[in-house]
């Protein structure tokens, strides 16, 4: 994961967050890593946390169920296979906080 955080921070923020912004909060006193296996394997049992897609023509992160994002990268979609533009501009839905830093360093290398 740090090699992700490292990348994206390489592109550049423009709503003034980061990716530790995002990162999971453990509970409990569990380290992040505990917290992260706790994760429900049962697809039906997960509830969305991020949707991947696009603000002002850029890669954005949001959260589920806020309009503006948390996250823009400087990663103009426009440059993306068209299949990609369309999955941004419909949205991607990410379940865990893995999920989404993997679909980030996917879109930034």
């Amino acid at each position: 994961m740090a090699v992700v955080t490292v990348a994206a921070a390489a592109v550049g923020f423009v709503a003034g967050r980061n990716m530790s912004d995002l990162s999971p909060a453990p509970s409990d006193g569990q380290s992040v890593v505990e917290h992260e296996h706790n994760i429900p394997h049962d697809p039906r049992e997960a509830q969305p946390k991020y949707r991947l897609g696009e603000q002002d023509g850029r890669l954005a992160v949001y959260t589920i169920g806020k309009d503006t994002p948390d996250l823009v990268f400087d990663v103009y979609i426009k440059y993306l296979p068209p299949v990609d533009q369309e999955a941004l501009i419909e949205g991607i839905i990410i379940y865990d906080y893995k999920e989404l830093t993997e679909r980030i360093e996917d879109y930034i290398s």
